[in-house]
């Protein structure tokens, strides 16, 4: 399960720095970089403001299940893998990651209908 975690980490790190390169792209073609201030008091800045903080929690659960998987499968190497109770915290962890992944979902939903600039 280690191996398979770490082998997945680079792929997993370039995915995410395609998603902000290409979002920080977006919002110039959007509303151009030098309004953020601006647009962030508005209610668009705000549902983007969101977005990002939840994507950010997404990141900080999938760093502590890799964490939390490292720390159990070296304290725990002679336990069946389905009986080490590291499942509980990942299953939560990613339940948890789970429903901020549907928040970012409608948040971009809502986002891509509405105007920067009202």
């Amino acid at each position: 399960m280690l191996s398979e975690m770490h082998s997945f980490r680079p792929l997993g790190l370039l995915l995410v720095g395609i998603v902000a390169f290409t979002g920080v792209i977006n919002a110039q073609m959007i509303f151009g970089l030098e309004k953020l201030d601006l647009i962030l008091r508005t209610p668009y800045g705000w549902m983007l403001g969101a977005k990002i903080v939840m994507v950010a929690l997404m990141l900080g659960c999938a760093a502590y299940h890799a964490n939390k998987v490292r720390q159990q499968l070296a304290d725990n190497r002679d336990m069946p893998l389905h009986r080490r109770p590291v499942l509980s915290a990942i299953r939560l962890s990613l339940a948890n990651e789970m429903l901020l992944a549907l928040g970012v979902i409608g948040l971009a939903a809502v986002i891509g209908l509405s105007s920067p600039f009202n």
